[in-house]
Protein backbone atom coordinates (compact mmCIF):
# COMPACT_ATOMS: atom_id res chain seq x y z
CA UNK A 1 0.00 0.00 0.00
CA UNK A 2 2.90 2.40 0.47
CA UNK A 3 4.31 1.49 -2.73
CA UNK A 4 0.89 2.70 -4.41
CA UNK A 5 1.02 6.28 -2.14
CA UNK A 6 4.44 7.01 -3.12
CA UNK A 7 3.84 5.96 -6.91
CA UNK A 8 0.71 8.13 -6.74
CA UNK A 9 1.86 11.30 -5.00
CA UNK A 10 5.23 11.16 -6.97
CA UNK A 11 2.59 10.76 -10.19
CA UNK A 12 1.03 14.12 -9.32
CA UNK A 13 4.35 16.01 -8.43
CA UNK A 14 5.40 15.26 -11.55
CA UNK A 15 2.00 15.42 -13.84
CA UNK A 16 1.95 19.74 -12.23
CA UNK A 17 5.36 20.05 -12.86
CA UNK A 18 5.16 19.19 -16.44
CA UNK A 19 1.47 21.06 -16.67
CA UNK A 20 2.88 24.07 -14.72
CA UNK A 21 6.54 24.42 -14.89
CA UNK A 22 7.96 22.65 -17.71
CA UNK A 23 11.37 24.69 -17.36
CA UNK A 24 11.99 22.69 -14.26
CA UNK A 25 11.29 19.32 -16.21
CA UNK A 26 14.08 20.37 -18.67
CA UNK A 27 16.31 21.30 -16.12
CA UNK A 28 15.58 17.38 -14.18
CA UNK A 29 15.91 16.03 -17.91
CA UNK A 30 19.26 17.39 -18.52
CA UNK A 31 20.32 16.78 -15.18
CA UNK A 32 19.38 13.11 -15.55
CA UNK A 33 21.01 12.85 -18.77
CA UNK A 34 24.32 13.67 -16.87
CA UNK A 35 23.75 11.45 -14.62
CA UNK A 36 22.02 8.34 -15.07
CA UNK A 37 20.41 7.88 -18.45
CA UNK A 38 19.00 9.32 -21.41
CA UNK A 39 15.60 10.48 -21.36
CA UNK A 40 13.29 9.99 -24.11
CA UNK A 41 12.78 13.41 -26.03
CA UNK A 42 9.48 12.37 -27.12
CA UNK A 43 7.90 12.77 -23.17
CA UNK A 44 9.32 15.91 -23.16
CA UNK A 45 8.17 17.51 -26.84
CA UNK A 46 4.53 16.81 -25.26
CA UNK A 47 4.70 18.15 -22.05
CA UNK A 48 0.85 18.51 -21.41
CA UNK A 49 -0.55 15.16 -22.35
CA UNK A 50 2.42 13.52 -20.27
CA UNK A 51 1.42 15.64 -17.30
CA UNK A 52 -2.20 15.08 -17.49
CA UNK A 53 -1.90 11.61 -17.81
CA UNK A 54 0.72 11.97 -14.61
CA UNK A 55 -1.62 13.83 -12.80
CA UNK A 56 -4.99 11.17 -13.23
CA UNK A 57 -2.37 8.44 -13.01
CA UNK A 58 -1.88 9.63 -9.45
CA UNK A 59 -5.56 10.69 -8.44
CA UNK A 60 -6.33 6.55 -9.29
CA UNK A 61 -3.42 5.48 -7.20
CA UNK A 62 -4.51 7.74 -3.98
CA UNK A 63 -7.80 7.09 -5.04
CA UNK A 64 -7.27 3.40 -4.61
CA UNK A 65 -5.73 3.73 -1.48
CA UNK A 66 -7.98 5.79 -0.08
CA UNK A 67 -10.98 3.78 -0.44
CA UNK A 68 -10.05 0.76 0.22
Amino acid sequence: MTILISIGVFSLIFGFLFLFSPDTVTKMVEWSNRMVARTDDFLISRKKPVGVFLILAGLFMLGTVILR
